[in-house]
């Protein structure tokens, strides 16, 4: 017997998601408790060594996280009440990189040109913005883990701060088919300190980008083709971040969401 029809409210969760087909492409975590985390061996310790990639486990999902930087002594994120706190050591370009993995086989990987629009959508808590250094949340393409992200990764679309940029300034930084390529575009909107930004990335079939901040579109807004849907290509989400000196700053992680669009937000 068919299931009832349901009606559903304009959330981000569409009921495309919850098709037991789909289902796998829907992720949402408030990280409510602390996280398992091990090495990517799945046994034993979180490595702290440059380039080590961890695995953490949540009720809701099951991440990497890589080191950058010269090597760190606090090995995994800590949850507190604020939420996750993925500062790590307090070491000048020290941070981390969080993905639910970096392979098409990813179960938050869509390819542009098959998939329909998808997004991803954080919210983060900063004590001192001016501490960080750098901090992409977005979308980027099936690559292994690199240092950093503009002049590295060949494709990919974020929002967040740039080291070169004004302190607390939030940008549009995105690159197409090449690395060193990166566009940077000031929203004109600045994080104050102990606020808590909610960023999202949404990707159309086509493979352009647009970008809310706080559930909004910034008054400077752009919407780049970024992606190849001729190329059909294989994008993840993720977040990187870089402290910019020893000074305290907690950055707590207190949502982490991707899936499908629903047809009215496409």
């Amino acid at each position: 017997m068919p299931a009832p029809n349901r009606k559903y409210g304009r959330s981000s969760v569409d009921p495309i998601n919850l098709q037991p087909t789909r289902f796998r492409r829907f992720a949402r975590d408030y990280f409510g408790v602390q996280p398992i985390c091990e090495a990517s061996t799945g046994y034993g310790d979180p490595a702290g060594t440059t380039g080590a990639v961890n695995v953490m486990l949540t009720p809701q999902a099951i991440y990497e996280y890589v080191m950058l930087g010269g090597g760190q002594t606090i090995l995994a994120p800590v949850w507190a009440a604020a939420g996750l706190g993925i500062g790590l050591d307090a070491t000048d370009d020290e941070g981390v990189e969080i993905t639910n993995g970096i392979t098409a086989r990813s179960l938050a990987a869509f390819t542009v040109g098959t998939d329909r629009a998808f997004y991803f959508k954080t919210t983060l808590h900063m004590s001192d913005v001016s501490i960080c250094d750098t901090l992409y949340v977005g979308f980027r393409i099936v690559q292994a883990y690199q240092t950093a992200v503009a002049a590295a990764y060949t494709d990919y679309a974020c929002l967040g701060i740039n080291a070169s940029a004004t302190a607390a300034a939030i940008k549009i930084m995105y690159a197409n088919d090449g690395a060193g390529t990166e566009v940077e575009l000031d929203t004109t909107m600045t994080w104050a300190d102990d606020a808590e930004k909610t960023f999202e990335v949404r990707i159309d079939e086509s493979g352009y980008a647009s970008f809310l901040v706080n559930g909004a579109y910034p008054t400077v807004t752009t919407k780049p083709l970024v992606f190849s849907a001729d190329d059909s290509d294989v994008v993840i989400p993720f977040l990187f971040h870089l402290r910019g000196s020893t000074a305290a700053n907690t950055i707590s992680l207190r949502l982490w969401e991707y899936g499908f669009l629903p047809r009215w937000a496409e």
